[in-house]
């Protein structure tokens, strides 16, 4: 019986060394992995909508991708495993419901296979958004001059066009108030002076306008739709300054 006892008492005391060891190694190696291991950090969900998030963690080292959600803690749900290691991660949920509370928590694993796990997160989904309006478009109906046959031959100098667009036809300015670029304004206090310096033309009020009132008088053309320009005394090139003293106008013109 004694030697029973010393050999039970040995074991015992052999288990109790050995259970110690395992407990101290197994304390140092959860030591190692908190300092050193993987660790899942700044997790937040973006790009929320109706049907659709994405959950973004980093980690201090490269690692997989993959999160588990649900309406509930459980997290029922799980998108499948993206193995790239990386350091910042994203996962895009799809397939969601409407106006709903959602719980996600992201896992991601070492190259050691070190697998670390997330506090569970939680967000809510927006209603579902107004659909796009669809507008009818009528056709008019509208015609338009067009070249009906194909000109023969190429291009020659001095050859007029055929048709003109978006304007209001060859050698017409579109009327006393169309403007074309206009340059430098004058008065003497009384009348009005406009450079309308693409429409080779000086417009004049006689009194100053109170509102969009035509012009009475132009100067560079024979009326106010055509739009010639010219160098002779009557003519003007491109006007693009004027001035006056009250009794002269002065003009400066392109040659």
């Amino acid at each position: 019986m004694p030697n029973i006892d010393r050999v039970t008492k040995g074991n015992l005391t052999l288990k109790v060394i050995i259970l110690t060891f395992v407990i101290g190694v197994s304390g140092l190696t959860f030591g190692i992995g908190h300092v050193y291991g993987l660790t899942i950090t700044e997790l937040h969900i973006s790009d929320i909508s109706a049907t659709r998030a994405t959950v973004n963690w980093e980690t201090d080292v490269p690692a997989t991708s993959q999160v588990e959600y649900g309406e509930s803690i459980d997290c029922n749900f799980t998108t499948p495993l993206n193995e790239t290691l990386l350091t910042y991660h994203q996962v895009r949920l799809s397939g969601l419901k409407p106006e709903t509370t959602y719980y996600v928590r992201a896992k991601s694993r070492d190259a050691s296979n070190t697998e670390a796990v997330s506090e569970i997160h939680f967000f809510n989904t927006t209603g579902y958004e107004a659909p796009p309006q669809v507008k009818e478009v009528t056709f008019t109906n509208s015609t338009y001059k067009s070249v009906l046959e194909k000109p023969t031959g190429w291009f020659e100098t001095g050859q007029e066009a055929d048709i003109v667009l978006n304007w209001f036809g060859f050698d017409n300015s579109g009327g006393p108030l169309m403007f074309n670029h206009p340059g430098a304004v004058a008065t003497d206090g009384t009348h009005l002076i406009l450079a309308d310096t693409w429409n080779n033309r000086i417009l004049i009020w006689n009194s100053l306008p109170e509102g969009n009132e035509p012009p009475d008088v132009v100067l560079g053309q024979k009326d106010f739709y055509s739009n010639d320009p010219g160098i002779g005394p009557d003519k003007f090139n491109w006007p693009v300054g004027v001035a006056t003293d009250g009794e002269r106008l002065f003009v400066g013109c392109l040659d």
